[in-house]
């Protein structure tokens, strides 16, 4: 608003001032407008002055009021249009009036010409202002009789034009000239302007000497004045310093000399626009000082527009020193005073950045949001603000709030760096909080394939592998590993020397490694252990060749597992401190115990080394190289050596909590029994699986469930083999069922619940018929239910389900004969039986013949019994021809019914 008494007083009067329409009051009104800045407001007041102007003074006191204040709005090309009007407008007032004065008085056209000048001067056209204060050089006394607005001389805007177009010369002469025979004022005036004309060419040295000569001469108000332009000169001469010593000297030379001089001299806007430069280089130099010397100028500024941005660099200054609580304290003192002002965002985004420093991260955020919520802040402090916003919840894992406040940025108008980090963010964001791998890929691709030397370009199409090697991890793809590796690929060509290059060739021989291809994968990683044998990733990298190696699933009798043994030895002799160190010795400790008996043999001698070491350490590996030993020796057939193996795991891990080894115990603790069973200790068996059973399987661990219906499984025959103790033996073969179909357990355990009521109907003489007729039904019901559940069981082909059929039709055979002799049914199983292996040729096996075999005989022994003996001799001529360990009986049988043959039939 304007500050002036009378265009307050006009303010107040409103309507009555306009009403009364007097050409004195608008002119002292909107000269008091333009003095105190309000240009626009100014050029409203001078219109209407000039409307009412009847007299050449007036018209032109009113139009040069009227161009000032346009000149002051900055618009000096419709300041050049207004001025060129005033002789049409006196034309206009000479048609009315024929006393008027035709023509521009001379004081009057001087005045004219001096703002013109200006003009020119402000538009940049130095050749036309020349012309003008050449020839108004003459002409000071007069114009300042008429114009108090002439802060500079005709001389000295003559040396500016000179100086505008670099005509230094020219300008040195007439400064000279003033110098020399101008009054003190133009002397001071001359001095300034030679001062200017070396800061101009960037003389700072000769300006520096200049100021010495010069300095030592002036005083009072003078010298105050000088005083700035002093320190100004020292500033670019310690910027010009050959080092930092030397800079350092001459920017204290520069504070101590505003301490003692500089600190009497008024502030204006130049003079501010100096001190904020000794701030700035006092900050770089001791940030104490730099704070302590903006401190001292507060006071110095109290009714100065300045003081605002003092304060703003006081709590700066304060913030970098670390003293948090000052840098607040002259932070909410400036919004308290000048809440409305533009720099409110500056003091709000440093205020956010301290709450940020002390952890304090909600208050950090509220003072962010401010700060991009007010549209007239700067993008920089917007964007910045809405970046910590996001940068903060992404490291909190808050997804949701996150990808929001990147996604805010987008609402800015930003630059291309700006918009490739936003994007490139939000793609992180998906990547690595929301796991939506399609989303990053659609946000990466685009930036991948900008031409543009961001540092986030490579990075994206580091991530383009990245999104697709995790997406093939979560969907079991092998198209999109293959993808991976095409992109991780690119890279390499691309960014042969970028940080991430070795990275990259590391996933990409990954990602090779999982698509299954697995010479790719090898050939990468030899290529990453050649080329930069030192990088972190080489052993896992050889780990990963030896995988593939190994058809990439630890086929440990795999035809290239010479090649892993090699790639887990590089790991073993020369990255003996890596973490993949024990995984190798293990990997090739399996390897050699399949690889023969002298393999073996050095397999048993390094388990034990690897045992002693890493049992404390690696658990998961130690636990498995004991049941790896056990399952050895059992093949082996060396029972009680496997025994020790497998309650090793028991003994040493049975107290750790960990999921994977209770897996590796139960399965342990099962193989123990089963080779106590081996060795007929049937009580040392039992022992160990009712161990088993006391532990607590995790419910949805199928595993688990497996080991334990294989130890109900073995429990019901110790029950079978020791008692005979059919219906505890059905009780825990019925427990197997819960495997649910899949299983070959499932079937066995159905299976032998039926052999159990086969055995319980037998086991008596003294049963009565209905009980034993129970038993066979109940035993035929658990074989028809095989029969029935493999035909749905997608779990096995055509052979499998022969091989099932094979003995359950030869157990539902026996029952048969068992129920009712006369009646055809068994012999029709035993047919079809024989049919089974008829159908496959008798080149091939199902159940090493025994089924075919026994299912012979009994069909012979039905036919013999029936007379039909042709049949049975033609049976055993099928068995003999079949060449197996049954065949020999076969032909045995054969000549003693030929040779029996005719007796019978004679019966």
């Amino acid at each position: 608003m304007i500050k002036g008494y009378l265009y307050s007083l006009f303010l107040l009067a409103g309507s009555f001032i306009y009403a009364a329409e007097s050409i004195g009051t608008l002119r002292v009104l909107a000269e008091e407008a333009y003095k105190t800045g309000e240009f626009k407001e100014s050029e409203t007041l001078f219109t209407k002055y000039q409307k009412r102007s009847r007299d050449q003074d007036s018209l032109t006191d009113s139009s040069i009021g009227l161009v000032k204040s346009i000149n002051g709005q900055g618009d000096y090309k419709r300041a050049l249009v207004e001025i060129s009007k005033i002789p049409k407008l006196l034309e206009a007032i000479e048609a009315k009036d024929a006393d008027f004065e035709r023509v521009l008085n001379s004081a009057n056209q001087s005045l004219v010409d001096y703002w013109t000048g200006r003009i020119y001067y402000a538009l940049g056209e130095s050749d036309k202002a020349i012309v003008i204060f050449k020839k108004l050089s003459g002409k000071e006394k007069i114009l300042r009789t008429i114009s108090l607005d002439l802060p500079r001389s005709m001389k000295d805007f003559l040396a500016l034009s000179y100086i505008q177009k670099e005509n230094w010369d020219s300008a040195n002469k007439v400064y000279e000239d003033m110098l020399e025979i101008g009054s003190r004022k133009e002397k001071q005036t001359a001095i300034k302007g030679l001062l200017k004309i070396l800061r101009e060419q960037e003389k700072w040295v000769e300006l520096d000497n200049k100021f010495e000569l010069w300095w030592s001469k002036s005083e009072g108000n003078w010298r105050n004045e000088l005083a700035f332009q002093r320190l100004e000169a020292y500033l670019h001469v310690a910027r010009l310093a050959e080092n930092k010593i030397k800079k350092t000297s001459k920017i204290k030379d520069a504070h101590a000399f505003y301490i003692e001089y500089g600190q009497k001299a008024l502030i204006n806007q130049e003079s501010f626009a100096i001190l904020i430069k000794l701030g700035e280089e006092l900050q770089d130099l001791d940030i104490k000082k730099a704070y302590e010397f903006y401190i001292a100028l507060l006071p110095r500024l109290k009714k100065h527009n300045n003081i605002k941005k003092v304060l703003i660099l006081c709590g700066k200054a304060a913030k970098v020193k670390k003293d948090y609580k000052t840098s607040l304290k002259h932070f909410e003192q400036f919004l308290k005073s000048y809440s409305q002002h533009k720099e409110v965002s500056e003091v709000n985004y440093n205020i956010a950045l301290i709450y940020l420093q002390s952890k304090k991260t909600d208050k950090a955020n509220t003072y962010f949001e401010k700060v991009f919520s007010n549209k007239d802040a700067s993008s920089k402090y917007r964007f910045d603000s809405a970046s910590k916003i996001a940068s903060h919840y992404y490291n909190k894992k808050s997804a949701k709030d996150a990808m929001k406040w990147y996604k805010n940025l987008d609402r800015l108008k930003l630059k291309e760096e700006d918009r490739i980090f936003t994007k490139f963010w939000q793609g992180k964001t998906a990547f690595n909080l929301l796991k939506n791998y399609k989303e990053a890929k659609s946000l990466y691709a685009p930036l991948a394939r900008l031409k543009s030397t961001s540092n986030f370009i490579p990075k994206a199409q580091f991530m383009l592998g990245s999104c697709d090697y995790e997406s093939a991890k979560l969907n079991k793809d092998l198209d999109s590993y293959k993808s991976a590796a095409e992109n991780f690929d690119k890279f390499l060509t691309q960014w042969p020397d970028h940080p991430d290059y070795y990275m990259a060739m590391y996933m990409k021989g990954l990602s090779f490694h999982y698509a299954g291809e697995h010479v790719k994968s090898r050939d990468t990683m030899e290529r990453l252990r050649n080329k930069e044998p030192l990088n972190e990733k080489v052993p896992h990298a050889l780990l990963i060749s030896a995988m593939s190696a190994l058809s990439g699933n630890l086929d440990y009798y795999s035809k290239n597992r010479d090649q892993a043994i090699k790639d887990f030895t590089d790991i073993i002799d020369n990255y003996s401190d890596s973490a993949e160190v024990a995984e190798a010795k293990f990997h090739r400790i399996l390897i050699y115990l399949n690889q023969g008996d002298e393999a073996r043999g050095r397999a048993i001698l390094e388990s034990g080394a690897f045992i002693s070491k890493y049992e404390k350490t690696n658990p998961n590996f130690v636990a498995n190289i004991h049941l790896w030993l056990g399952q050895d020796y059992k093949n082996n057939k060396q029972y009680a050596n496997a025994e020790d193996q497998f309650k090793e795991i028991h003994d040493k891990y049975k107290d750790l909590e960990l999921e994977s080894i209770q897996e590796l115990i139960w399965m342990g603790l099962y193989e123990a029994a089963d080779c106590a069973y081996f060795q007929k200790d049937y009580t040392r068996a039992v022992e160990y699986i009712n161990k088993l059973m006391n532990l607590t399987l995790n419910k949805g661990e199928r595993t688990n469930v497996i080991i334990k219906a294989n130890a109900h499984y073995l429990r019901a025959d110790i029950f079978i083999i020791e008692k005979s103790d059919f219906k505890e033996a059905i009780k825990q073969f019925k427990l197997c069922e819960q495997l649910k179909p899949g299983k070959r357990l499932y079937y066995s355990a159905l299976g032998r619940q039926g052999d159990s009521y086969y055995g319980l109907a037998g086991a008596s003489s003294t049963l009565s018929r209905a009980v034993r007729d129970k038993h066979f039904e109940d035993a035929e019901k658990k074989y028809n239910q095989i029969l029935k559940e493999i035909e749905v069981d997608e779990v096995f082909d055509e052979g499998e389900r022969d091989e099932w059929r094979e003995k359950v039709w030869y157990r539902l055979a026996n029952i048969n004969k068992k129920i009712n002799p006369k009646s055809k049914d068994a012999k029709d199983f035993y047919k079809k039986i024989r049919a089974l292996y008829i159908a496959r040729s008798l080149d091939q096996k199902l159940s090493d013949w025994v089924y075919y075999a026994r299912s012979s005989f009994e069909l012979s022994e039905i036919y013999i019994k029936e007379q039909n003996y042709d049949a049975a001799i033609n049976i055993y001529k099928d068995l003999e021809k079949a060449n197996n360990s049954y065949s020999h009986e076969a032909g045995l049988r054969r000549i003693d019914l030929e040779k029996s043959k005719g007796k019978l039939e004679k019966k």
